[in-house]
């Protein structure tokens, strides 16, 4: 998988200077960022046709996956579901220039690309029990106060519960910066895939008395042919049942020509996951050390 290190383009399109958020477009209480900065940093995600395909050779260098509604931006993708209002995957390059330390800035609002009926709301998380969660994490994109709240729409968002949110996902999140730190050129994705969820975000339904879990998965893949990251990295089993695990993985998530290595986060750990959880930690871990 190449990983070139590509100039970022400034945003000089006079087209952007006339545009503006939708009017009911939302940002929740809270916010640490001035909504005046905010409508510039709105204007920031509308692409041109040029930038959004960079956008996609950059991230999907082997091409993009089946999706309903790709929100392309300058740093990540975002594979948007227009049915459960919640992103079905993100893609983004990771360096070490994005891991530095930055203040928090919450920003959590609406995408301007979205309309009102294709977009999750401030309310819909009210009282829910599911916290907030980053698809792409804001503390991997800290090359800028923008980049970093623009990591703060809802378009980005799924709502996870918070043993999953402060646990599982965030400990995937930390393997992928060990990976940066460890390698040179890296690919990261993380992924959010829907189960079930009792709230408007998912299907409308009422919240009172439901559940729902998100299984959490993180890509980390090398500079390097598939065979020759097969037998560097996953070294459970023989080859030949390395590659037909990952082949039906692959098939079983429509993610054809695309490399996971898997982990599933989710309240109550499954034997699978159990299992992915014991590779990872004698063999891979080790190795990033």
């Amino acid at each position: 998988m190449p990983w070139l290190a590509r100039s970022r383009p400034l945003l000089v399109l006079g087209l952007l200077v006339a545009f503006a958020s939708p009017a009911w477009a939302e940002v929740c209480n809270g916010s640490k960022v001035k909504k005046a900065d905010l409508t510039v940093y709105d204007q920031a995600v509308v692409l041109s046709q040029a930038e959004s395909d960079q956008a996609i050779q950059t991230h999907l260098p082997y091409g993009t996956p089946q999706c309903p509604k790709l929100l392309p931006h300058r740093e990540y993708i975002v594979c948007y579901d227009l049915d459960h209002r919640v992103p079905r995957w993100a893609a983004y390059t990771l360096t070490s220039a994005d891991l530095g330390p930055a203040r928090r800035l919450d920003a959590f609002r609406t995408d301007p690309r979205l309309t009102t009926d294709e977009s999750a709301h401030c309310d819909d998380y009210k009282g829910s029990g599911y916290d907030r969660g980053h698809n792409v994490p804001r503390c991997d994109m800290n090359r800028s106060p923008m980049v970093q709240a623009n990591t703060y729409f809802f378009s980005n968002m799924s709502p996870q519960r918070p043993v999953l949110n402060r646990g599982m996902w965030r400990w995937l999140e930390d393997v992928a910066k060990t990976a940066e730190r460890a390698y040179t050129e890296p690919r990261v994705s993380t992924m959010a895939a829907v189960q079930s969820l009792g709230n408007r975000v998912a299907d409308g339904a009422s919240r009172a008395g439901t559940t729902g879990d998100w299984s959490a998965q993180a890509e980390r893949v090398r500079s390097m042919r598939y065979e020759d990251w097969l037998r560097d990295k996953v070294v459970y089993g023989t080859p030949d049942t390395v590659v037909d695990r990952l082949q039906r993985l692959r098939e079983e998530l429509d993610l054809t020509q695309i490399l996971y290595e898997v982990n599933y986060g989710r309240q109550i750990p499954s034997a699978l996951q159990l299992e992915n959880l014991r590779m990872i930690n004698e063999y891979v871990i080790p190795q990033l050390k």
